[in-house]
């Protein structure tokens, strides 16, 4: 396991990942009466200090517990990699993350993390629909910005007419999915892996619904709401997010 980071990096970016050496954290972790004061940040920046002085490019860990995924990614660390099966002890997906120490390694973990998230997006309803929703917010909303991608999914014309009638209110989310399904992608790609979505609640509710196409009752059990409040939460979520796509296609064609 411990080459694990490496070659999960070297399938995605080559040789890039073998350009300078990384270390792995196996373990941290602060007692629970200390916990939520910024001890496990500190530790973190001495590791990382500590990787800089002895001619380290990288750092990461490979972690089963998807609740901690928010205190990497709001340290600077970039999700490479998701197993599609749960792990057999844990009971829960391994995930991968790994910051870069220095400009040279920063190119394979950017790029890494930028084809991961692909690969992500596209298989949300499939092996990763059983991933917590909860997880997916805060990748899609506190991982380190990565550079906007062009456009994954292509928008036929003949689809526009469907999505201006859904941002008119004539029909609901579900009459056009595959198209705010395909819009949302391309919009966590064109904002640089980011979900622009606010509140959490809504976040989560988004991303269980749209992305992973999980039931609405599944939803409503999931944000604490009726059936009904869940659907209507989707669908003004959808339009808002459908009405920023057409406007920014809109403003790339007429440049």
């Amino acid at each position: 396991e411990s080459r694990m980071l490496v070659d999960l990096l070297s399938q995605y970016v080559g040789r890039l990942a073998c350009i300078e050496p990384g270390a792995r954290i196996v373990r941290i972790a602060v007692h629970p009466q200390f916990q939520r004061r910024g001890y496990g940040s500190k530790l973190l920046a001495a590791v990382e200090k500590w990787g800089l002085e002895h001619g380290l490019g990288w750092i990461g860990a490979v972690f089963s517990r998807s609740e901690v995924v928010g205190f990497w990614l709001r340290n600077g660390y970039y999700v490479v990699y998701i197993s599609p099966r749960f792990n057999k002890v844990t009971g829960e997906k391994n995930i991968a993350v790994a910051k870069p120490l220095t400009t040279r390694s920063r190119e394979a973990i950017v790029r890494a993390a930028k084809i991961f998230l692909h690969r992500l997006l596209l298989s949300l309803p499939t092996i990763y629909r059983d991933l917590p929703a909860e997880t997916l917010a805060h990748i899609l909303y506190e991982q380190p910005p990565l550079p906007p991608s062009k456009q994954l999914i292509n928008i036929p014309s003949e689809a526009l007419h469907r999505l201006e009638a859904y941002v008119e209110g004539k029909v609901d989310y579900e009459a056009v999915w595959d198209m705010v399904f395909a819009v949302t992608i391309n919009i966590v790609l064109l904002e640089g892996g980011k979900l622009p979505i606010e509140s959490w609640r809504e976040r989560v509710a988004y991303i269980a619904r749209i992305l992973q196409w999980k039931p609405i009752s599944d939803v409503a059990h999931i944000v604490g709401v009726d059936e009904r409040e869940a659907h209507r939460l989707v669908d003004e979520l959808g339009r808002i997010l459908v009405e920023k796509w057409l406007k920014m296609n809109s403003s790339n064609h007429s440049t």
